[in-house]
């Protein structure tokens, strides 16, 4: 069944996209809020915000799994569904891309932040290269988080570990829009072990996903540039990304970036995602096939 709802949830997000009834987030900031009297002791409020849904969504699925394979399959499909990373990324993407060859920096600032996956971490350079490069990352960053670390921690762990990641994301980001909000009165709770449980969900996700695009990119490129953060315990994810992005599309990391060639990269970067995403793919049909 795991390949199936891979298969329909691939679909969704590469034709039709996810319905909006699916991805329904306006639970999570009065959840958030209602657990604000936790707030002086982040490893309770954080492990009750996080595991309490799971635990519904858990004998949720398990309660289903007794009535039919189809119910089963529903509700699975669902839970995939919503894990998956918000707003269309592809129509962001075109969105950029046409701003940059409007030259227009305004609308390549607005396109650029709504790219972004942490605005308050991260300030956009008004000076174009540096804002091209950075945009190019947070691309890169975004198409790995909506798409990649779920279906990775829902092949290898099941559901509930994707949406364990995607919950860790919104409210990472419930507390980012907290943090922007004018008049804010109440601080929001201390998220430095969100953003580490983050981190650890992407790292085994960031370097494999390495090794792919050395498979489906430049291999040799890929791997000089990408071997150094292969352990490392410190990296962030989205520079260990850029690095092997860079490597197997072979890109001059000393080149002054300008509009046609930030197009051309990014149209180059969709291909090596897409391709990687049809080997990932391959490669688990092929593992089910075995182990059945």
């Amino acid at each position: 069944m795991q390949l199936t709802v891979l298969l329909i949830a691939l679909v969704c997000v590469r034709w039709f996209g996810v319905p909006a009834w699916v991805q329904q987030d306006g639970w999570v900031k009065p959840w958030l809020d209602s657990l604000r009297g936790l707030g002086g002791q982040p490893w309770v409020y954080w492990a009750i915000a996080l595991l309490l849904p799971l635990a519904i969504v858990y004998f949720g699925l398990d309660w289903v799994a007794g009535s039919g394979w189809l119910l089963s399959l529903l509700l699975t499909t669902w839970v995939l569904l919503y894990s998956i990373g918000r707003a269309d990324f592809k129509a962001q993407l075109q969105a950029f891309t046409r701003a940059v060859g409007s030259g227009d920096l305004q609308n390549c600032l607005r396109a650029a932040r709504a790219l972004q996956t942490t605005p308050a971490s991260e300030a956009l350079s008004s000076h174009e290269p540096e804002l091209y490069q950075q945009t190019m990352l947070n691309a890169g960053y975004r198409a790995m988080e909506r798409l990649f670390v779920v279906f990775f921690w829902f092949a290898t762990l099941g559901p509930i570990a994707a949406l364990a990641y995607r919950l860790l994301r919104l409210y990472q980001d419930q507390q980012q829009q907290q943090l922007l909000a004018e008049g804010e009165q109440v601080p929001p709770v201390p998220q430095e072990l969100v953003a580490r449980m983050i981190w650890l969900l992407e790292w085994p996700v960031v370097r494999l996903l390495a090794l792919s695009f050395a498979i489906t990119g430049n291999f040799t490129s890929c791997m000089q540039r990408w071997r150094h953060s292969l352990l490392c315990l410190q990296t962030p994810s989205k520079q260990v990304l850029g690095n092997a992005i860079g490597g197997a599309l072979d890109f001059d990391a000393d080149k002054v970036a300008d509009s046609e060639s930030i197009i051309s990269d990014l149209g180059a970067m969709q291909a090596l995602f897409y391709r990687t995403g049809l080997f990932w793919l391959c490669a688990l049909a092929l593992y089910l096939i075995v182990a059945i």
